[in-house]
């Protein structure tokens, strides 16, 4: 009994422990959208082949200048199909991360502004 009470005693602290630290489960990202080759024509179409990169902050808030206060890295990238269509699926520990989205080789993306996961633009534009 005495034995019992220990491994249970050891199950209840590593519990907290794991809960206190990085034990905790991952939380899946699904991230889908479109590019489209201008925001100013009026019958947009899908733009094929555009690789697309969702970037995270690592776990700090962007802050009120939207940009990344501590390190950028690559999530995951995807690359657009015929229609323009892109998806992008990957997993995270972190709580609270700012999210960035990338237009490869494009100097005119939301690289610059951090998104919540559940905010992330489903509508990119190439720029002329």
């Amino acid at each position: 009994m005495k034995t019992f009470v220990k491994l249970f005693s050891v199950f209840i602290l590593l519990s907290l422990f794991c809960l206190n630290t990085n034990c905790k489960k991952t939380r899946p990202i699904s991230y889908e959208g479109y590019v489209y080759d201008s925001l100013s024509s009026k019958n947009p179409k899908g733009v094929a082949g555009v690789v697309i990169i969702l970037s995270a902050c690592n776990g700090k808030e962007s802050g009120s200048t939207s940009q990344c206060l501590g390190d950028l890295y690559k999530v995951e990238s995807a690359t657009t199909d015929a229609d323009g269509r892109f998806s992008i699926q990957s997993t995270t520990k972190l709580k609270n991360q700012s999210f960035y989205v990338g237009i490869e080789g494009s100097p005119y993306s939301a690289a610059n502004v951090g998104y919540a996961l559940t905010n992330l633009p489903t509508k990119l534009y190439m720029r002329n």
